[in-house]
């Protein structure tokens, strides 16, 4: 299946995977199922996101129009959103979307997923702590 999609870290992060090659119909098939589980999720809250692109030689055309309007950039339960191996391409088309989606401030990147899941725990756990007053 070149994309997946599911909820991991006790549903506070929606983990995706997109493997060369793949059309702009499963880019939606994905979407839809982010927004899906973003919908349904249990309790309430920030969910992050985990985009791994390391299997992602090129994008289809269009891709990103589908990423503008994705969960990860306009849900309402809208966090962090790490990518992992993008190439120069991937990474200009990931901050064009955060940017059309007004959200550009809130996108890293990194070279592994270890990477990224310390730098999602860490934003979790901190999340967790109870505010000072």
């Amino acid at each position: 299946m070149p994309i997946t999609v599911e909820l991991r870290e006790n549903g506070r992060v929606i983990y995706a995977v997109f493997t060369y090659p793949y059309t702009l119909a499963e880019a939606v098939t994905g979407r839809d199922e982010e927004q899906r589980l973003r919908d349904h999720a249990t309790g309430s809250g920030v969910i992050h996101s985990l985009i791994n692109l390391s299997g992602s030689i090129k994008a289809p055309s269009g891709v990103l129009r589908v990423a503008r309007y994705g969960p990860s950039f306009t849900h309402p339960t809208r966090g962090k959103v790490t990518i992992v191996g993008a190439s120069l391409f991937g990474q200009t088309i990931s901050k064009m979307a955060a940017k059309l989606a007004q959200r550009p401030m809130e996108i890293y990147f990194f070279r592994t997923e270890d990477e990224a899941w310390a730098f999602l725990r860490k934003t979790i756990a901190q999340e967790a702590q109870p505010v000072a007053g």
